[in-house]
C-alpha cells in the first residue's frame, strides 16, 4: 500500500487489481485495530475532560497472552510513550513519557496498598476501582 502512495488502509490488500467493483482506498475497519493496540494494550488514551491529550490516561490492560506492548503517540503536545512488561499475577514494569504541559493518570495494574516504586524510590498512589493510581506531571517515568 505505502508502495502505491496510500495514506490508509485500503478495504483489501490487493485493492489495486483494476477492479473498481471492490477497491475502497480509505477503508478504516482495520485501523480499530490499531486503536485497539493504542488504548487497550498500551493503555494510551486521553481524559476526555480535557482537550486532547492535555490529560492523559495510561492504563494498561495486562493479559497473559500479551507478555508486553509498547506504542508511542504523536500528540499536539507532543511525544507519549507506553512500554510495560509483566503478566497479570507476575511482576511488572512500565516506562512512560509524558509530553510538557501534558499531566497524566496512570493506572497500574496492581491490587490498591501494593508497594509502587518509581525510579528506585516509593511512589504514594491513590486508589481507583480497586487498582494504584498514580498522577503524574510531564517527564519521564519507570
Amino acid at each position: 500500500m505505502l508502495s502505491k502512495g496510500a495514506t490508509t488502509w485500503w478495504e483489501r490488500w490487493n485493492g489495486d487489481t483494476g477492479d473498481p467493483s471492490m477497491n475502497s482506498y480509505n477503508h478504516y475497519a482495520f485501523g480499530s485495530v490499531i486503536a485497539w493496540i493504542y488504548r487497550y494494550g498500551a493503555g494510551i488514551d486521553t481524559n476526555l475532560s480535557g482537550p486532547g491529550f492535555k490529560e492523559i490516561v495510561v492504563h494498561p490492560h495486562l493479559d497473559s497472552r500479551m507478555p508486553s506492548a509498547r506504542a508511542e503517540y504523536d500528540s499536539v503536545y507532543g511525544k507519549i510513550v507506553s512500554d510495560w512488561k509483566g503478566s497479570p499475577t507476575g511482576p511488572f514494569s512500565l516506562r512512560v513519557v509524558i509530553p510538557a504541559n501534558s499531566s497524566a493518570k496512570v493506572f497500574l495494574p496492581a491490587s490498591a496498598g501494593t508497594h509502587v516504586n518509581e525510579g528506585g524510590k516509593p511512589v504514594t498512589t491513590q486508589s481507583e476501582s480497586g487498582e494504584n493510581v498514580v498522577h503524574v506531571g510531564s517527564g519521564t517515568y519507570n
